[in-house]
């Protein structure tokens, strides 16, 4: 049995203002990302603004960014493949859980095939499946927008806070 007290357990290694520097910043950026794709919007339906997978995707950019999952190819194309591979797999499998499973599979074989493996394209491969009727209704739409779009935006709020405010954080 595994002794969870003797296991080793990587952290990131931060001074207590760069940590609250590192959550600002992944507030800010949620918030610009999600108050853009809000404003252009307007009257398109019931879509959401943001999707709960970016909230992965932020956790990445802004407090891992030297991971190589939250490279701006894994991000954006991870997000938008795994997102058409679920819109795909929702509509040739009527069952929602099994669906669910067989897009999130195939969202890591795509995504690892392409060089773009980002966690968080598992979580948007589910959204796409069991994200209710105002999402399946967009279809492929879907890919492009809510996903393509926030990726975007959010990438590029991470990559200029990143470079604004440069960090010391590494895993110990």
């Amino acid at each position: 049995m595994l002794n969870l007290a003797k296991a080793h357990i990587a952290r990131v290694v931060a001074a207590r203002s760069e940590e609250i520097r590192i959550s600002l910043g992944a507030i800010v950026g949620l918030l610009i990302t999600g108050v853009v794709c809000r404003m252009a919007l307007g009257s398109v339906g019931d879509l959401p603004a943001l999707v709960a997978p970016l909230g992965a995707s932020t956790v990445l950019l802004f407090a891992a960014p030297h991971s190589p999952l939250a490279r701006p190819w894994c991000c954006i194309g991870g997000n938008t493949i795994s997102a058409l591979v679920g819109v795909t797999v929702a509509g040739m499998i009527a069952d929602p859980i099994v669906a669910a499973a067989i897009a999130c599979g195939i969202a890591i074989g795509v995504m690892m095939a392409l060089g773009c493996l980002h966690p968080p394209g598992g979580a948007v491969a589910l959204t796409a499946v069991l994200g209710g009727p105002s999402i399946q209704a967009a279809g492929y739409g879907f890919a492009i927008w809510p996903i393509a779009v926030s990726s975007l935006l959010l990438l590029g709020a991470a990559l200029a806070f990143n470079h604004l405010m440069p960090r010391a954080a590494k895993l110990a």
